[in-house]
C-alpha cells in the first residue's frame, strides 16, 4: 500500500527557511547551510528555486559535483539570485551548499534568511521510504551529526 495512495509520479514540493547567525571563530557544528556537505538527495530529478535571500548573507552559495568526495566540482560556488532557479538530475551529480553566516550587524531576520523552494521527483519515495532502484549514487557518513540516534 502507497503511503496516501499517492501515484508514483508525485512531485514533492517544500520551503525550506535559513536564518543565519554571526560568524563565530572556531564554531564549525555544520559544514553545509543543509548539514548534509556534498550529497544526492536520492531521487531522479530535482529543482531548487531561490525565493529570497537577505542582503547580509555572506556564502551559502549552491555547488554541483560529480563525486561524493567532493574532488570533481563541476562549477564554481555559485549564488543562486532571488527568482533563479536551477533543476538537475539528482542521480546523477550530487550537489552542496557551502556555510552562510551574516556579519555581526546581521540585521532583521529578513535581512539574514534564505528561502527557498525544492521539488523532488518522483516524490513518492520521501514520502513511503522506499528504494529508488535508479539512484545508486551511494552515501558517506557525515563526521558532524546534527541529530542523536
Amino acid at each position: 500500500m502507497r503511503l496516501y495512495d499517492l501515484p508514483d509520479g508525485v512531485i514533492l514540493a517544500q520551503i525550506q527557511r535559513s536564518v543565519f547567525s554571526p560568524q563565530k571563530p572556531g564554531l564549525t557544528r555544520q559544514q553545509s547551510t543543509t548539514g548534509q556537505g556534498i550529497h544526492t538527495d536520492g531521487l531522479n530529478h530535482a529543482m531548487i528555486v531561490n525565493l529570497q535571500r537577505g542582503r547580509h548573507i555572506r556564502g551559502a552559495l549552491n555547488q554541483f559535483h560529480g563525486k561524493l568526495d567532493g574532488t570533481e566540482p563541476l562549477c564554481e560556488p555559485t549564488v543562486l539570485g532571488e527568482g533563479v532557479a536551477c533543476a538537475f538530475k539528482d542521480n546523477t551529480i550530487f550537489h552542496y551548499v557551502t556555510p552562510g553566516y551574516v556579519s555581526e550587524d546581521g540585521g532583521a531576520v529578513e535581512d539574514r534568511s534564505r528561502v527557498v523552494m525544492l521539488f523532488h521527483y518522483p516524490g513518492h519515495i520521501v514520502l513511503d521510504g522506499s528504494f529508488n532502484a535508479d539512484n545508486a549514487q551511494g552515501t558517506r557518513k557525515s563526521e558532524v551529526q546534527l541529530r542523536n540516534g
